[in-house]
């Protein structure tokens, strides 16, 4: 899967392109749930319930919230030693809660849509 693909990789890949990702998958979760309702109307319920809407619901969702939690703990590594900076002599020296925003405001520019 691209999920797992993405996963094993995402060292070395831009977020771009993973935001780019889970933010298609969500959309084509809205476009199936609205295909569905739509679909639900006009087909009598043993033909609808043929088709896989509720399968392919379940899988765009899984993979958004599987890319959102990959995005996340990429941040949360970049983060990591800032944040064991806190409250240290190092909290003395240096402007961590500064350093903390600017490297949030990045991420947030990357992923501005996610």
């Amino acid at each position: 899967l691209l999920v797992d693909a993405v996963h094993d990789h995402i060292d070395s890949m831009q977020l771009e392109p993973i935001c780019a990702f889970a933010n298609n998958c969500s959309r084509c979760l809205a476009n199936i749930e609205g295909v569905s309702d739509k679909m639900r109307d006009l087909l009598s319920d043993e033909l609808f319930d043929r088709l896989p809407f509720e399968n392919m619901e379940t899988s765009f969702n899984r993979n958004a919230k599987k890319i959102v939690g990959f995005v996340t703990n990429v941040i949360w590594k970049d983060l990591d030693d800032l944040c064991q900076a806190l409250y240290t002599p190092r909290w003395y020296d240096e402007d961590i809660i500064g350093i903390i925003l600017s490297t949030l405001r990045d991420f947030w520019d990357d992923c501005e849509v996610l």
